[in-house]
């Protein structure tokens, strides 16, 4: 059945319409002025609607706020600027609190022995990380002297202070490459000390060492393991740094030179070169008459 005549001339109307609009586009502006001629013809029966086309629009779309005035942005920079103190002194007394508890876990790590504790913020590094050196506010003046260590957060050893200047001391870090080496206990899993390990720093922050090699009752060997955590107990430290803790066991290896023994990987608790504040730990004249007790 053949298409209808009126459905043939809508098909080649469609083209002719695109292709004349496509021209029209294309012509001069002083071409197609005569196109003014029928604005009046579209807007006789368009314009009573526009007004209501305004209106619908208008309540589809939500409005936009009007701009504040200097009143209330004021007052609203205000209330910012409360908001800020608020935050900033609730953040401060939670870091009191903090060095309230360290200071306290300090105080209780070995009751019998007087330790005088000092927290000192890091006021300056050296500027090779590797040199393992710190600056922190603290001279003489508060008691300050080559007998100090320095810890941090969960009575983590940060080092030992080498030298007082002034004001300010300085601490050299334990993973310093040549520091002296650390005569530690690698703590069991019931967290009594067990077999002493000689570390040494490695030189990428953290430090090595061979276990020594101990029996158990039973004919066992008692054996470290990654995750245990080893704590100074060194003589040739101050009392006040003994069982804090120099870090946790991450590798664990059979020793080249002692076939049945082991060399352990410590890793410091925390980046102990970047720290921003430590606990300086300076043992205190025991009393006349009394004993020392839990120090060497």
């Amino acid at each position: 059945m053949a298409p209808a005549p009126h459905h043939l001339q809508a098909r080649r109307a469609l083209p002719v319409a695109v292709v004349a609009l496509v021209l029209f586009a294309l012509l001069p502006l002083r071409a197609t002025y005569w196109v003014e001629w029928f604005k009046p013809l579209v807007l006789i029966p368009t314009g009573p609607i526009s007004g209501v086309f305004r209106s619908v629009v208008r309540l589809a779309l939500p409005a936009s706020p009007p701009p504040p005035s200097e009143e209330v942005e004021a007052l609203t920079n205000q209330a910012r600027h409360f908001e800020w103190l608020y935050l900033r002194e609730r953040a401060e007394n939670d870091k009191l609190r903090g060095d309230i508890v360290e200071l306290q876990r300090g105080a209780e790590l070995i009751p019998d022995l007087p330790v005088a504790l000092r927290l000192a913020p890091v006021i300056g590094a050296s500027a090779e990380l590797s040199s393992g050196l710190l600056t922190v506010r603290g001279g003489a003046g508060h008691g300050i002297d080559t007998n100090t260590v320095a810890a941090t957060t969960g009575l983590q050893l940060v080092g030992r202070v080498v030298g007082v200047s002034g004001p300010t001391a300085r601490v050299r870090v334990i993973t310093r490459p040549g520091s002296p080496k650390l005569d530690t206990r690698v703590m069991t899993a019931s967290g009594e000390p067990g077999p002493r390990a000689l570390l040494e720093p490695s030189g990428d922050g953290t430090l090595r060492g061979v276990v020594e090699y101990v029996q158990t009752p039973g004919g066992g060997v008692v054996e470290p393991a990654v995750g245990q955590v080893v704590r100074l107990d060194d003589p040739g430290w101050p009392a006040a740094s003994r069982m804090l803790i120099v870090g946790r066991v991450v590798s664990v290896e059979p020793a080249p030179e002692h076939p049945l023994r082991r060399l352990i990987v410590v890793e410091p608790t925390v980046r102990i070169e970047r720290v921003a504040e430590v606990v300086l730990r300076s043992t205190l004249p025991e009393p006349e008459g009394s004993a020392r007790g839990g120090g060497r």
